[in-house]
């Protein structure tokens, strides 16, 4: 992923930092710690789909555990953000309004693809409710700042705070 993120990134002009207001920045990054505490939040068995699997923290023994860690956490705040956000919002929001996705501004509101893409989102999730209510939120970022690079960061936000609170709490079913 990191290879094709590599090669396809410096052709994808939306990810311009240019885009990226401060009053962007200061949204996405609001909307990323509110949907880390609704993750913890709707963490209940009722907002589940099946059983979670705990992040095999252990998995390369105790000399390399560092080394994994940190391979894990860089990919959950910078690599699914970045490969997320373009499937989700750059892509399938603006492709289900019809014709040709690039022409579509990431700002214009359609009910059908911002519903569709928020449960999508949720159900690609093991916390489901969680996930949709993520996926709804960042369709937000994007509609209102109309920077996939404000979604990246707010997703990149929730990630990291994610991360961190795995590592501290040693909740590794959340990974």
């Amino acid at each position: 992923m990191t290879l094709t993120l590599g090669v396809c990134l410096p052709k994808c002009p939306e990810l311009r930092l240019a885009d990226m207001t401060g009053r962007g920045i200061l949204f996405a990054s609001m909307v990323g710690v509110a949907v880390f505490a609704a993750w913890l939040a709707l963490d209940v068995p009722w907002g589940r789909v099946g059983t979670p699997v705990a992040f095999p923290h252990r998995a390369w023994g105790d000399a390399a555990r560092p080394l994994l860690l940190a391979i894990r956490f860089i990919g959950a705040a910078v690599l699914v953000p970045l490969a997320e956000e373009l499937f989700w919002r750059s892509f399938l929001m603006r492709h289900l309004q019809g014709g040709d996705f690039r022409r579509v501004p990431l700002s214009r509101f359609h009910p059908l693809s911002f519903l569709a893409v928020a449960i999508l989102f949720g159900l690609e999730h093991h916390l489901v409710v969680a996930g949709m209510l993520a996926g709804a939120a960042y369709n937000m970022v994007a509609l209102r700042t109309g920077s996939l690079g404000c979604c990246v960061l707010a997703h990149a936000v929730t990630n990291g705070l994610l991360g961190l609170w795995v590592l501290y709490a040693g909740a590794w079913e959340l990974w």
